[in-house]
């Protein structure tokens, strides 16, 4: 069927008829691409129902559907409509089917190829665990641990009588690094009250200091108890000048803050002289409690009796607490100077000492709880292992002194190889979740130092009265009398300005 489309100048008005199509559209002539076929500016097309020729923006001429206006909505003819929407439905039902069986067949690919997967997975976890138990096998027929494993322990008391090194011993600190400095060094603190208030009263009321200027009286008492206080314990001048030394060296307080260090100082300069000990002693630790650089130059062993040493001090006011007496400074030291000896501890200067409300017989129990509820073998790894994790070991140098004695250990096998053994040794003693050293493996490590030694059934009582034996009829025979002496390993001797090796 042919048509025919007039072109006319006219505006926004669509008509349509039924039976004889006429159309008219929104256009000019001039705007239109086409070549006039003859004088009445009209050319023929191919007419299709579904749709007529219009214009798009490009002022190309289009085929699509032909639209009519009315009342101001632009809608399609009804039956077009009709058709094109079961033309639409039709084709999209169709279409859906099929997309729909294609979803299916697909759906049942993925199912077999999970189902292979999960078979695969069995199959890959299956073999996992059969060469984990095969290696775990190999390694166990390759290195047997076993003997440390399953081995016991006990306190071996040859190192209580080890004389600790202190990092004083090894920091010169001459009248150029006489504490007074500390109060040159206090002056020129800009102190707020937020400085003052941290540190309550006594009783836990008020505040311990009263402003800046009564701070520093309190300090001085200190520095003047550990310059010239003839009372003093040896080690309060020389360890007040080492924390005088290393604020003076930091001017620029990149590693010591010097208002919470000489404010402890200060908190104990209005009270006894043990407590001042307790202030110095306490400021002291703080400032050298890593020992990076005792053990860079003298070794592990320096910092491990050191700190074990300290925690022999500590466990003594554990043990105080067990007798229910008074919380007095005076009463804990009169425990701890009983038991110094037998524990390996130093003796505290203090003509106050007495026994405020300690059980009748505190004496006789004192030394048998001490080694048999606080220095034993368990709480000894434990604390170990703690101050390990909070660096005042250094983690490296401990795995460092671990490589050599198991080199030395292993190193007569000529059918081992000794990074490999080390490599397992070491996967064995760490535990892989805390980074914790196993006790057993640490037990072995400690008894390279004396600290522990293999289990023989003997109660530590017994050594160290075998021993206080020993030492009595050795110094009775070399000097007709009893001399405090210091035990090294393999029966070194060092005594009060003898030395005997």
């Amino acid at each position: 069927m042919l048509i025919r489309i007039y072109l006319f100048q006219i505006n926004e008005e669509y008509l349509f008829k039924r039976k004889k199509i006429t159309l008219i559209f929104i256009a000019e002539k001039s705007k239109l691409k086409y070549k006039e076929k003859s004088n009445n500016r009209s050319f023929a097309i191919q007419y299709d129902p579904l749709s007529v020729w219009t214009t798009n923006k490009n002022k190309e001429i289009s085929l699509q559907y032909p639209s009519i206006k009315k009342n101001n909505t632009t809608t399609k003819p009804t039956f077009l409509q009709k058709m094109s929407e079961q033309i639409i439905e039709s084709k999209g039902a169709a279409e859906v089917k099929e997309k729909t069986v294609e979803v299916n067949e697909k759906i049942v690919e993925i199912n077999e190829k999970i189902v292979e997967v999960k078979e695969k997975t069995t199959e890959v976890k299956e073999e996992t665990v059969e060469i984990k138990e095969e290696t775990a096998e190999t390694k166990e027929e390759k290195y047997d641990f076993s003997e440390i494993e399953k081995s016991e322990w006990e306190i071996n008391c040859e190192h209580l009588d080890i004389k600790v090194q202190e990092l004083e011993d090894f920091v010169d600190v001459s009248d150029e690094y006489s504490s007074e400095k500390l109060l040159n060094i206090f002056d020129k603190l800009d102190l707020k009250k937020e400085d003052f208030d941290i540190w309550a009263g006594y009783g836990d009321s008020g505040t311990v200091f009263y402003g800046k200027d009564d701070a520093r009286s309190k300090l001085s008492s200190v520095v003047s108890y550990a310059e010239s206080n003839t009372s003093a314990s040896k080690s309060a001048k020389h360890r007040l000048r080492v924390v005088t030394k290393l604020l003076v060296t930091d001017e620029k307080q990149e590693i010591y803050h010097p208002t919470q260090i000489l404010l402890l100082l200060a908190a104990h300069g209005n009270v006894c002289n043990v407590q001042k000990e307790v202030a110095i002693n306490s400021a002291f630790s703080l400032m050298t409690d890593s020992m990076h650089e005792l053990v860079e130059k003298h070794g592990i062993e320096v910092a491990l009796y050191r700190v074990l040493r300290d925690y022999r001090y500590l466990l003594v006011e554990h043990l105080y607490k067990t007798f229910n007496a008074t919380n007095n400074i005076h009463s804990i030291v009169m425990v701890s100077n009983s038991l110094c000896k037998k524990i390996g501890i130093y003796e505290q200067v203090d003509p106050n000492q007495g026994e405020w409300d300690l059980p009748n017989d505190w004496r006789n129990t004192a030394e048998k709880k001490y080694f048999g509820e606080f220095y034993t073998v368990s709480n000894v790894v434990k604390y170990v292992n703690t101050v390990i994790k909070e660096k005042k070991l250094p983690y490296q140098q401990v795995i460092t002194k671990f490589e050599q004695f198991i080199e030395s250990k292993v190193k007569s096998d000529l059918n081992i190889d000794i990074k490999d053994y080390t490599y397992s040794f070491l996967h064995s003693a760490i535990d892989t979740v805390t980074g914790d050293f196993k006790p057993k493996y640490l037990c072995w490590f400690l008894s390279h130092f004396n600290v522990l030694k293999k289990y023989t059934g003997e109660s530590v009582l017994a050594q160290r009265l075998s021993f206080q034996e020993f030492a009595f009829f050795v110094t009775t025979l070399l000097f007709g009398e009893s001399k405090n002496i210091v035990f090294y390993p393999f029966f070194d001797l060092v005594l009060d300005g003898y030395g005997l090796c």
